[in-house]
């Protein structure tokens, strides 16, 4: 989260073009940047601990279940 800290102020200024009246507010007001922060860091976390699988044969990927889901993706023909 201490990566996410530091690079989030950045990623919000390229961003900042496309909605000028929301940034201003989140870069004058120190409450509103912290609460965004903090939304947007649990919604990322959420997301990146999730398990995916890929399909190769299809090109998707998709949240696994415990049925699709192996933990080693990596076997090898014997």
């Amino acid at each position: 989260m201490l990566l996410f800290e530091k690079d989030f102020p950045n990623m919000a200024a390229d961003r900042y073009e496309q909605n000028d009246q929301f940034f201003r507010k989140l870069f004058d007001d120190p409450d509103i940047m912290k609460q965004v922060m903090e939304t947007v860091g649990s919604v990322l976390y959420e997301r990146l601990k999730k398990k995916y699988i890929f399909d190769p044969k299809s090109g998707v990927i998709e949240e696994a279940t415990p049925e699709t889901y192996v933990e080693d993706t990596y076997l090898t023909k014997k």
